[in-house]
């Protein structure tokens, strides 16, 4: 059985236990890190790399998108806009690849 509610997926397993996939999984996976750590310093430390991770990747992406936008800016060639909405997504892409597998989370 499988139940899907916007990103997030839940699948029965055969053994009987449930799995979780999508953004709420990594939430609740980061939730369980930190709440196993020894001491609040430490969860503050993680918690604060992780906010830093977060913010240098928005910035990065936000930079690559107003990149794109002066570049394709004042055009309204839809071959443009497909090669800006191209170059975004891959943009996106890669922050999210390279966020995910600096956690260990990503496995291509």
């Amino acid at each position: 059985m499988l139940a899907c509610f916007g990103a997030c997926c839940l699948r029965a397993g055969e053994d009987g236990g449930v799995t979780l996939e999508g953004p709420l999984a990594a939430v609740l996976r980061r939730a369980a890190y930190l709440y196993r750590q020894p001491t609040n310093g430490q969860r503050l430390s993680v918690a604060t790399e992780w906010i830093g991770q977060a913010s240098s990747i928005a910035s990065g992406l936000l930079a690559t998108l107003q990149q794109r936008r002066d570049t394709y800016g004042g055009s309204s060639s839809a071959a443009a806009a497909g090669s800006a909405d191209s170059g975004a997504k891959e943009a996106t892409a890669t922050a999210t690849a390279s966020f995910a597998s600096s956690n260990g989370y990503y496995k291509p």
